[in-house]
Protein backbone atom coordinates (compact mmCIF):
# COMPACT_ATOMS: atom_id res chain seq x y z
CA UNK A 1 0.00 0.00 0.00
CA UNK A 2 1.35 3.36 -0.99
CA UNK A 3 1.26 6.43 1.79
CA UNK A 4 0.71 9.91 1.13
CA UNK A 5 2.35 12.16 2.81
CA UNK A 6 0.91 15.32 3.46
CA UNK A 7 2.54 18.43 5.69
CA UNK A 8 0.40 21.53 6.15
CA UNK A 9 1.73 24.78 7.82
CA UNK A 10 -0.05 26.42 10.13
CA UNK A 11 -0.64 30.15 10.07
CA UNK A 12 -0.72 31.96 13.15
CA UNK A 13 -1.97 35.57 13.50
CA UNK A 14 1.12 37.95 14.34
CA UNK A 15 0.43 39.19 17.74
CA UNK A 16 0.69 42.75 18.37
CA UNK A 17 2.98 44.36 21.07
CA UNK A 18 1.62 46.70 23.13
CA UNK A 19 2.43 49.43 25.02
CA UNK A 20 -1.21 50.94 26.16
CA UNK A 21 -3.65 49.36 28.42
CA UNK A 22 -4.54 45.87 27.96
CA UNK A 23 -6.59 43.41 29.67
CA UNK A 24 -6.45 39.54 30.04
CA UNK A 25 -9.77 37.91 31.52
CA UNK A 26 -9.27 39.15 34.63
CA UNK A 27 -6.21 41.09 34.88
CA UNK A 28 -5.38 43.95 33.66
CA UNK A 29 -2.12 45.93 32.66
CA UNK A 30 -1.78 49.62 33.22
CA UNK A 31 1.17 51.33 31.56
CA UNK A 32 2.96 54.52 34.29
CA UNK A 33 4.23 57.30 33.11
CA UNK A 34 7.95 57.39 32.82
CA UNK A 35 8.52 60.15 35.05
CA UNK A 36 6.52 58.07 37.75
CA UNK A 37 4.24 60.92 38.68
CA UNK A 38 1.17 58.35 38.83
CA UNK A 39 3.06 55.41 40.66
CA UNK A 40 1.02 55.72 44.05
CA UNK A 41 3.97 54.87 46.02
CA UNK A 42 4.66 51.85 44.32
CA UNK A 43 8.54 50.91 44.62
CA UNK A 44 9.44 49.90 41.10
CA UNK A 45 12.93 49.04 42.74
CA UNK A 46 12.19 46.06 44.28
CA UNK A 47 11.62 44.17 40.39
CA UNK A 48 13.78 41.26 39.82
CA UNK A 49 14.66 39.69 36.56
CA UNK A 50 12.25 36.55 35.33
CA UNK A 51 14.52 33.92 34.61
CA UNK A 52 11.39 31.20 35.07
CA UNK A 53 7.27 31.36 34.27
CA UNK A 54 6.11 32.94 37.07
CA UNK A 55 2.35 32.71 37.97
CA UNK A 56 0.79 36.45 38.35
CA UNK A 57 -2.47 34.98 39.55
CA UNK A 58 -3.53 31.48 39.92
CA UNK A 59 -7.17 30.68 38.38
CA UNK A 60 -9.16 29.88 41.50
CA UNK A 61 -10.98 27.07 39.43
CA UNK A 62 -10.24 28.54 36.04
CA UNK A 63 -6.41 28.99 34.59
CA UNK A 64 -3.15 30.42 35.85
CA UNK A 65 -1.86 33.76 34.17
CA UNK A 66 2.16 32.91 33.75
CA UNK A 67 4.69 35.56 32.86
CA UNK A 68 7.17 33.88 30.98
CA UNK A 69 10.92 34.60 31.31
CA UNK A 70 12.59 37.01 29.02
CA UNK A 71 15.99 38.89 29.06
CA UNK A 72 15.08 42.64 29.90
CA UNK A 73 11.53 41.41 31.65
CA UNK A 74 11.29 41.86 35.35
CA UNK A 75 8.54 41.29 38.03
CA UNK A 76 8.12 42.36 41.25
CA UNK A 77 4.97 40.43 43.44
CA UNK A 78 3.10 42.99 45.53
CA UNK A 79 1.66 40.87 48.40
CA UNK A 80 -1.85 41.32 48.76
CA UNK A 81 -4.85 42.89 47.49
CA UNK A 82 -6.43 44.36 43.95
CA UNK A 83 -2.66 44.91 42.73
CA UNK A 84 -0.78 41.73 42.33
CA UNK A 85 2.37 43.55 40.92
CA UNK A 86 4.57 45.59 38.83
CA UNK A 87 6.06 44.86 35.42
CA UNK A 88 8.77 46.44 33.72
CA UNK A 89 10.18 45.69 30.18
CA UNK A 90 13.54 46.82 28.72
CA UNK A 91 13.76 48.94 25.49
CA UNK A 92 14.37 46.00 23.11
CA UNK A 93 12.33 43.79 24.98
CA UNK A 94 8.91 41.67 24.74
CA UNK A 95 6.83 40.67 28.22
CA UNK A 96 4.69 38.14 27.22
CA UNK A 97 1.96 37.20 29.20
CA UNK A 98 -0.01 33.75 28.24
CA UNK A 99 -2.95 31.99 29.52
CA UNK A 100 -4.43 29.24 27.59
CA UNK A 101 -7.84 30.57 27.41
CA UNK A 102 -7.22 34.33 26.29
CA UNK A 103 -3.53 33.51 24.63
CA UNK A 104 -0.91 35.32 25.11
CA UNK A 105 -0.67 39.08 25.61
CA UNK A 106 2.99 40.70 24.25
CA UNK A 107 3.53 43.79 26.46
CA UNK A 108 6.33 46.31 24.88
CA UNK A 109 8.93 48.37 27.13
CA UNK A 110 7.61 50.29 29.62
CA UNK A 111 6.20 49.69 33.28
CA UNK A 112 3.49 48.72 34.18
CA UNK A 113 1.38 47.68 36.93
CA UNK A 114 -0.84 44.56 36.89
CA UNK A 115 -3.93 44.01 38.70
CA UNK A 116 -7.27 42.25 39.32
CA UNK A 117 -10.02 43.74 37.78
CA UNK A 118 -13.69 44.15 39.85
CA UNK A 119 -17.16 44.07 38.76
CA UNK A 120 -19.71 45.42 39.98
CA UNK A 121 -22.71 43.01 40.80
CA UNK A 122 -25.31 43.18 43.84
CA UNK A 123 -21.58 44.03 45.03
CA UNK A 124 -18.15 44.75 44.37
CA UNK A 125 -16.32 41.65 43.21
CA UNK A 126 -13.41 40.65 41.69
CA UNK A 127 -13.51 39.28 38.07
CA UNK A 128 -12.83 35.20 38.00
CA UNK A 129 -12.30 33.65 34.62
Amino acid sequence: MDTVRIEAAVLLPEVPVITGPQAQGDLIILPWPADGSARRGVDVSRVVPVTAAVVVLTGDGGHDHALSPAPGVAWYRYPSGQTLGVLTVADGAVGVLGHIEHGDSHIGPGVYVIRRQREQADQIRMVQD
